[in-house]
């Protein structure tokens, strides 16, 4: 079966809109079922998990974003240089020396430098690929925060990715546990909270059903991170994923149902998911 390769451009407008979203006979799309006088001929219920890249020339642009916009990318870049183009040229750059080190197996990623950061979070597959496998100390350094930038990347083959981090699941555990520096102001400081903030969305169900463990992940960690998946969830209007995680684990964190509890009090659309979904599930478990 041949595979269609606009599934990263369905993923950005996702992205962009929430979900679901529906896509109109003229190629529009929107958060309406109708358009005018168009009905939608198809609903994008969720992300797609496996994203095919378009292949691009490198391109560059002659103007500068603000160090606001650079922080939030709206719209998912579809390749490595897409992102790369939309970065300051300084940071473009810093990110550019980072992939020729990388590539020549001189990365270090000893501290919290900006060329480690942009690297974990921009480079293609083939780099980040490159970088993990001929650095076989890195494994090592997941307690550091490059860690949640490099499960950020849009761009890094899911199959790859998936295989690493089981292979190193016992690092992956501990790295979780551990506190997150860059956010030691926040009540929520484990590395396993930031990353569930972090993370790309294709990818945080599957993470969640594998790495939140009682009997490995510290109660307070196993909770922020049950807390921010629900909240991503109910950002992105895509509550299939907490029945799935649910179905799963049979229960959630007293944090992660208040929030629950404190959006269907305010939503009625909401308050009947909760009724006729969540509770049934949770109640036979």
């Amino acid at each position: 079966m041949e595979k269609i390769t606009l599934l990263n451009e369905l993923n950005a407008i996702g992205e962009k809109l929430g979900y679901p979203f529906y896509l109109f006979a003229d190629g529009s799309y929107g958060s309406k079922l109708v358009n005018g006088k168009m009905n939608a001929i198809a609903v994008i219920k969720k992300p797609f998990d496996e994203i095919t890249l378009h292949k691009a020339p490198n391109c560059t642009v002659s103007h500068e974003m603000s160090e606001d916009e650079t922080e939030k990318i709206s719209v998912l870049p579809k390749t490595p240089e897409e992102a790369m183009a939309k970065l300051p040229v300084d940071k473009r750059q810093t990110l550019q020396r980072a992939i020729l080190l990388a590539r020549a197996g001189e990365l270090s990623v000893t501290g919290l430098c900006e060329a480690e950061i942009l690297f974990c979070k921009y480079a293609g597959s083939d780099d980040i690929i490159h970088f993990l496998t001929t650095c076989p100390y890195y494994r090592t350094r997941l307690c550091e925060p490059h860690f949640k930038y490099l499960l950020s990347n849009p761009f890094v083959d899911l199959k790859f990715l998936k295989e690493y981090l089981l292979k190193y699941k016992k690092e992956v555990f501990s790295a979780l546990n551990e506190e997150d520096f860059t956010r030691k102001n926040s009540p929520k400081s484990s590395l396993g909270a930031s990353t569930m903030m972090e993370i790309r969305w294709d990818f945080a169900l599957w993470f969640m059903l594998t790495f939140v463990d009682k009997k490995r992940l510290n109660w307070s960690v196993q909770c922020d991170m049950e807390y921010y998946f629900v909240y991503r969830c109910i950002q992105k209007d895509d509550l299939s994923l907490v029945e799935q995680y649910v179905q799963y684990k049979t229960s959630l964190s007293r944090e992660a149902t208040e929030l629950l509890a404190d959006k269907a009090a305010k939503d009625t659309k909401f308050y009947h998911w909760y009724m006729d979904i969540y509770l049934p599930l949770v109640q036979e478990a």
